[in-house]
């Protein structure tokens, strides 16, 4: 059964966060001297993904109209609020949690999922008013790669979703 997703809300917060992700990393690879656009980008990208999940975690009101025709309304949705990833990321059910932490394997990263998080938390918040933020130290690189790897692992999952017709 193939359904158009695209009014269901964790989807347009995944869209978001992937056009913040994107213009991060154009932003990186084109002059370093602009790293504080990036460092907000990737910053509010990763914020946007642990919310998108979040989202997708809400009650669903998925009902069939007619033969191939759908309508999605949402209970009581609300997106979380907050710029600490860590505090975010504590808030998913506990397969998203694993799922996310698998792609963080220890033999292959510095730091886990978990610690890179809370590494990173509030870097919004630190960031934003670039002129306060004066050597502050940021590996932006790791930043954008936690970044991508959480979006890939995000947009790579399978959704599965029981419907009643």
């Amino acid at each position: 059964m193939n359904l158009d997703y695209s009014e269901i809300p964790n989807q347009a917060i995944l869209a978001s966060a992937k056009k913040y992700l994107l213009s991060a990393e154009l932003i990186e690879s084109q002059n370093g001297q602009l790293e504080l656009g990036s460092i907000l980008c990737s910053s509010f990208s990763i914020e946007l993904l642990l919310k998108s999940l979040l989202s997708m975690s809400s009650p669903q009101n998925i009902e069939q109209l007619d033969e191939g025709s759908w309508t999605y309304t949402c209970v009581n949705h609300t997106t979380a609020h907050g710029h600490c990833y860590s505090k975010l990321f504590d808030e998913l059910t506990s397969q998203h949690r694993s799922y996310l932490s698998s792609f963080f394997n220890p033999e292959n990263e510095i730091e886990s999922l978990e610690s890179m998080l809370k590494a990173f938390d509030n870097t919004f918040i630190k960031w934003r008013y670039g002129y306060e933020t004066t050597n502050k130290p940021i590996n932006v690189t790791l930043l954008l790669r936690l970044n991508r790897k959480l979006y890939d692992a995000i947009e790579n999952m399978e959704i599965v979703r029981e419907f009643n017709t």
